[in-house]
């Protein structure tokens, strides 16, 4: 399932001891796909996040399903790193969307 995620950047510069003149990119849009599925490998139901700032976004299934996903908010999948990496959100109704499918798929 391919989904719509919200990207931000934090720029700064680093003084020594704190991290001074922040600054935020404007949010981009980029399309990620997400996967529900039963890793046998690691041994329990994961789902991940392919085409994210890292390219290891993944949650276990069990862990997401204590969350009311099926609201308008957005769900953090990566909190960025200054100078590093992407600040990422995704749709929590999106994540909720294909957890049902996956559900429907293993009945």
């Amino acid at each position: 399932m391919i989904i719509k995620s919200f990207w931000t950047y934090e720029k700064a510069d680093w003084d020594g001891k704190n991290f001074v003149n922040r600054t935020t990119s404007e949010i981009f849009e980029k399309d990620l796909e997400i996967k529900v599925y039963n890793d046998i490998i690691v041994g329990y139901e994961l789902v991940r996040f392919f085409g994210g700032p890292t390219g290891y976004e993944s949650y276990r299934l069990e862990d997401l399903e204590s969350h009311d996903l099926d609201t308008n908010e957005q769900f953090c999948i990566c909190g960025g790193t200054i100078n590093s990496w992407a600040k990422c959100t995704v749709a929590s109704r999106d994540i909720n969307k294909a957890i049902k499918a996956y559900k429907v798929s293993v009945k």
